[in-house]
């Protein structure tokens, strides 16, 4: 770790849980500033941090600026969601990208591919289902699916645990984002979204490190 990843590090640590807070309280001006801020924090960190794996660093500095943009789409007052969810899209299969071509798989792919399209093939029947669910959304939340799905399986692959996890986190978090919006809305919800949301991607980002 140089000195400019512990300083973008610890930009994160202060606008994510500013972020938080600000989700909590419907504090909007404030989480215009934090929730951008916190993925700036994570691409200044995946670009300048020593890599242990070198050749990962473009992959994952390419989500993060994609995830970024998804950030903002879906912050935005004007109903964006299709926007935000094409660019978290391609941000998966940035890390997917980067985790087969990259990595090394400890563990088959298929067998946490097969636990895991379990789980959200269910969700997923409920969300298609829910009186939220615009038909020209289908699809496109459907293939959405299935990649976050693979980008999971890629990540719990490597064996490595941090990783592992934030994929998890990440998944949990498009989980309740899908929820909400398809389903019902709970008011612990958008808290808990961005804080899964915001471990996801740091566990992700250690990766570069570890």
């Amino acid at each position: 770790m140089n000195e400019a990843s512990w300083i973008a590090v610890g930009l994160f640590t202060l606008a994510a849980p500013l972020d938080w807070w600000a989700v909590g309280t419907r504090n909007k001006a404030v989480e215009y500033v934090t929730k951008p801020l916190a993925l700036v924090a994570l691409v200044v960190f995946a670009a300048v941090a020593d890599a242990s794996i070198e050749s990962l660093r473009v992959w994952w500095v390419a989500a993060l600026v994609l995830s970024l943009a998804g950030d903002v789409f879906l912050m935005l007052p004007r109903d964006l969601f299709l926007f935000g969810l094409t660019s978290f899209l391609f941000a998966h299969l940035a890390y997917v990208v980067g985790f087969v071509s990259e990595t090394t798989f400890e563990i088959p792919v298929a067998v946490p591919a097969a636990g895991l399209a379990v789980i959200a093939a269910a969700l997923l029947r409920r969300m298609l289902a829910g009186p939220g669910m615009d038909p020209k959304l289908r699809a496109p939340v459907v293939f959405y699916v299935v990649v976050i799905t693979a980008m999971a399986a890629c990540a719990i692959a490597t064996a490595s645990l941090l990783p592992a996890i934030g994929a998890l986190f990440f998944m949990g978090s498009d989980a309740l984002i899908g929820w909400r919006r398809f389903i019902g809305e709970q008011r612990w919800m958008p808290v808990a979204i961005i804080v899964l949301y915001h471990l996801g991607q740091l566990g992700l980002t250690l990766l570069l490190v570890v």
